[in-house]
């Protein structure tokens, strides 16, 4: 059961459950957190070329990479949402790195989406390209749902919603990353980003 679970729910989360199954609050706390919106653009003229197995392995391919990028700098990937997902930073406990983090992440997803986009056995399929929201504030993170039957482990709050609205303005700016002020200033290095001021943003 553990296992299969690891397969559908976030590992840490499965761990910290398994661990301490009172560890989290199904009340929801206030917390700082980091929260990041990805989705696959061109992904939806691709999978009208596919059959349904293809899509799903192609889908799968990309998401597994880009998982395991944030999964490897302290992100809790709370969802899938089609061609797109969502992560977010101090899902358990504050994260003081977490803007360095996001942005060390973004760089290495946008990579390896690329990658992929040109490994030989994808050169007669259309170009995908990654966009990402990233926004940093308070929110609140806890069990939302249907409880006790069905839960999930996520985060709501104005800061959530503005990583996915900055996530869909990258097709208004023809950028492939927009971060909000506040995760800016949370960036020591930029590793190689070309992280240039767009001003001041009316979102929906």
């Amino acid at each position: 059961i553990t296992r299969q679970f690891r397969a559908r729910v976030s590992p840490q989360l499965v761990e910290r459950l398994a661990a301490n199954p009172d560890a989290l609050s199904m009340r929801g706390e206030q917390r700082t957190a980091t929260i990041l919106f990805g989705d696959l653009a061109g992904f939806t003229t691709i999978s009208e070329q596919l059959g349904s197995e293809a899509v799903v392995a192609t889908l799968n391919m990309y998401m597994s990479a880009m998982a395991h990028e944030l999964t490897e700098r302290r992100a809790y990937v709370n969802k899938f949402l089609g061609d797109g997902l969502l992560a977010f930073w101090s899902a358990f406990e504050p994260e003081p790195e977490q803007g360095q983090l996001a942005a060390e992440a973004c760089r290495a997803c946008q990579r390896v989406v690329k990658a992929i986009g040109e490994r030989p056995d994808r050169q007669s399929l259309p170009k995908v390209s990654l966009r990402l929201g990233v926004a940093t504030g308070s929110v609140t993170i806890g069990d939302c749902g249907a409880p006790p039957d069905l839960n999930d482990y996520t985060v709501i709050g104005d800061s959530a919603n503005l990583a996915a609205r900055l996530e869909s303005a990258n097709k208004q700016f023809g950028t492939a990353i927009l971060f909000c002020g506040n995760t800016r200033a949370l960036i020591r290095d930029s590793g190689g980003l070309a992280i240039v001021s767009l001003g001041r943003v009316v979102v929906v």
